[in-house]
């Protein structure tokens, strides 16, 4: 069997899904008090992806659920850009969410790595 090599061993495929990759990391997160994975959770999946805050609002609401004291998860839109700005924009709307239902106006003190 005659083996050929190629010029370029790096593939495009590989390039193309590296462009299109994007990793959150939740290995930096701490809880105390608990118990993980959390499994069942209802899912607040949001219609008007262009108000993210109101949007997991209204899907709360239809799913009888209370901000402050129920556990669920926020959905991020399907559409969401694999873009830093896309990234950017969700921090904004996770942070603008907990203060609207936070009891004090600034979530843990400002600290946006604490915010649970």
């Amino acid at each position: 069997m005659n083996v050929q090599f190629p010029a370029q061993t790096v593939r495009a495929t590989v390039i193309g899904a590296g462009a299109h990759t994007l990793s959150l990391s939740g290995s930096t997160i701490w809880l105390e008090g608990v118990q993980l994975p959390l499994r069942n959770l209802p899912v607040a999946i949001p219609i008007d992806e262009t108000d993210l805050v109101s949007a997991w609002q209204q899907a709360l609401i239809q799913l009888d659920l209370c901000p402050k004291t129920d556990a669920y998860v926020l959905a991020l839109p399907a559409s969401l850009p694999v873009r830093y700005a896309a990234v950017l924009t969700v921090i904004n709307a996770l942070v603008d969410f907990v203060a609207r239902f936070s009891e004090s106006a600034s979530p843990a003190g400002g600290d946006r790595a604490g915010l649970w």
